[in-house]
């Protein structure tokens, strides 16, 4: 997949009203460790819109679900995997 693919992926996405963002991405905007962002998305407390088929391909998240669970990582700091409660994870609004 070469960038046009995913500029056109991104914008099919944000279409359906759904802001992506890829890990390194929001690792950089929201400040928070991309293996956080990474256990975050397996324990499903993200909600991941497209998982990477392998490299170079980036998973991409939903933005609003990385900022809810910021947030709530904020409200609590700590070391992630003890900060949040992976049996309530963080609502989505999809």
């Amino acid at each position: 997949m070469g960038i046009m693919e995913l500029v056109k992926e991104i914008a099919e996405f944000e279409a359906q009203g759904v802001n992506v963002i890829t890990i390194t991405g929001a690792s950089v905007k929201f400040g928070v460790h991309d293996v956080t962002l990474l256990r975050w998305a397996r324990r499903g407390i993200i909600r991941v819109v497209r998982p990477s088929p392998g490299p170079p391909h980036p998973t991409l998240l939903d933005e609003k679900s990385v900022e809810e669970a910021v947030r709530a990582y904020r409200k609590n700091p700590g070391q992630g995997k003890h900060t949040m409660d992976i049996r309530t994870p963080v609502p989505v609004g999809s």
